[in-house]
């Protein structure tokens, strides 16, 4: 049985009352999960408020980035 590890990331999509976009930052997630899941965890990501958490600094030309972004199980 894997080892598993709980992400929890934000349900905040606009930052107080300035209504200025804001979730987390994309590099903060995938590059700790690519390192896990190449180390064999689990992991399972939630938010909050639950369903889609929304994300912010979204570098797709960072190759982790990219990978987690388009990965159907995340």
């Amino acid at each position: 049985m894997k080892k598993k590890i709980l992400f929890v990331v934000t349900s905040h999509d606009r930052l107080g009352n300035t209504n200025n976009p804001t979730g987390y930052y994309l590099s903060e997630v995938s590059h700790p999960w690519s390192v896990l899941i190449s180390a064999g965890y689990e992991i399972d990501f939630v938010s909050p408020k639950g369903g889609k958490a929304p994300a912010e600094a979204v570098d797709l030309t960072d190759e982790i980035n990219k990978a987690f972004w388009e990965n159907s199980v995340y």
